[in-house]
């Protein structure tokens, strides 16, 4: 039973990240663009382009507070939870990714902006966080640390042999 709290745990924790990326690198866009944009990405007013250094240590922040929480060794021989929770992290991370880059294959063709209303809102946000390499260092940090805990977890363990 811990397992499974650990897995959605792990993959809660996903989500929230790839949202919280996603959100950050829209807003930082739209600064980069000298435009302010609301929650549903859409353009709500011009601001004058400037460096959006508030946006890129929000990032900067929420992955290395994560890192921590991925790559400290909390397993204990025979305790599977923390391998679980790593693990969901894992796969809903590499789901998020699969999903956005999905969905901006299938948008190809068209012209993908904020503007024309093409990445609004929550699919915006994980779209945009599909094809940024911190996402895609974090999902190869947690198969790491989910291979790092499994082999530790299963150190006592000798029936998963």
């Amino acid at each position: 039973m811990r397992q499974i709290f650990g897995f959605i745990a792990g993959a809660i924790c996903s989500l929230v990240y790839v949202l919280s990326v996603g959100l950050l690198l829209v807003q930082a866009d739209g600064v980069r663009s000298g435009v302010a944009l609301d929650f549903n990405n859409q353009v709500v007013r011009v601001i004058g382009w400037d460096i959006p250094v508030l946006q890129w240590l929000g990032i900067l922040v929420i992955g290395t507070l994560l890192v921590l929480v991925l790559a400290t060794p909390r397993t204990k021989p025979g305790q599977w939870s923390h391998v679980f929770f790593r693990l969901g992290f894992a796969l809903c991370t590499l789901g998020s990714i699969l999903y956005g880059l999905i969905g901006l294959i299938a948008m190809m063709p068209a012209r993908t902006s904020y503007a024309d209303g093409s990445l609004t809102g929550w699919q915006g946000w994980i779209r945009q966080a599909a094809i940024d390499p911190a996402v895609h260092l974090m999902l190869v940090i947690a198969l790491v640390a989910t291979i790092a805990a499994w082999n530790k977890a299963r150190a006592v363990t000798p029936a998963l042999r």
